[in-house]
């Protein structure tokens, strides 16, 4: 007997959810973390207490003070569920979820520019990685980058696709490459090269509108970051990030 398409999609939205409750419903309920994730914590918690500020979060008194290892945006999304929810273990728990649930539907929203159905599939196989697990577990970073990146694809396959609105589309886009960057620092920058990969894929008939979204990108990416190289405490910390966490990864 044929299965239908309603009941495939059915059984496998069921497939995803089970999978994904498998994997952090028992997360949720747990108590502690990787160590990197437990800082992270660490830092949101404490500028929700008035501890630190957006350029110079505060770690401890003795380990980290002025805390420069990362950008400073993940800390003040994270420090808003602690002034919400307060200071409890499964605050950066519901935080991390939350981030995979919103990823989630994020990637279900790209495949469908290309596919009306089955969205279910590519997150059944993003599932499939153990990295995924270890980040949303553990409060990575990666987690809010994530999002930034996924509305950074779609904002340019929305042009791209349906060819129009490339330039709203591509300063749409580099808003939330600047967002992830302040997130996770120059990795956050993957997406900008979603416009050559369309003309690698397309052919000469997209080389327009991927020029287009692609200098327009520069353009503005590079303005965003030149004016906030003129905020004083943003260019010091920016640099020391450089100095002591981006420079001794590359070396």
């Amino acid at each position: 007997m044929l299965v239908s398409e309603r009941k495939i999609h059915q059984l496998g939205i069921l497939l995803v959810c089970v999978l994904a409750c498998a994997y952090y419903l028992p997360i949720l309920f747990s108590k502690g973390m990787f160590f990197d994730g437990l800082t992270y914590a660490t830092i949101s918690r404490n500028m929700a207490i008035g501890k630190g500020t957006w350029w110079r979060p505060f770690y401890t008194e003795t380990l980290a003070p002025e805390f420069y290892g990362h950008p400073p945006l993940v800390f003040w999304i994270q420090s808003q569920f602690f002034r919400v929810l307060g200071d409890h273990y499964y605050t950066e728990k519901i935080y991390s979820i939350l981030t995979f649930v919103i990823s989630t539907w994020l990637v279900t929203r790209i495949w469908k520019l290309f596919y009306k159905s089955h969205g279910w599939l590519p997150v059944l196989f993003w599932l499939t990685f153990q990295v995924v697990k270890w980040s949303y577990a553990n409060n990575f970073q990666e987690n809010t980058m994530t999002i930034f990146c996924l509305l950074a694809a779609w904002s340019y396959l929305q042009c791209l696709v349906y060819n129009r609105l490339h330039w709203v589309m591509s300063v749409v886009a580099v808003l939330m490459i600047f967002a992830a960057t302040l997130c996770k620092g120059p990795v956050g920058l993957y997406p900008l090269a979603i416009p050559f990969l369309w003309f690698v894929v397309n052919g000469k008939k997209s080389l327009t509108p991927a020029l287009t979204t692609g200098w327009v990108s520069l353009l503005f990416l590079g303005l965003c970051y030149g004016l906030l190289w003129q905020i004083p405490a943003a260019k010091f910390a920016l640099h020391k990030f450089l100095e002591i966490q981006l420079m001794p990864s590359l070396n």
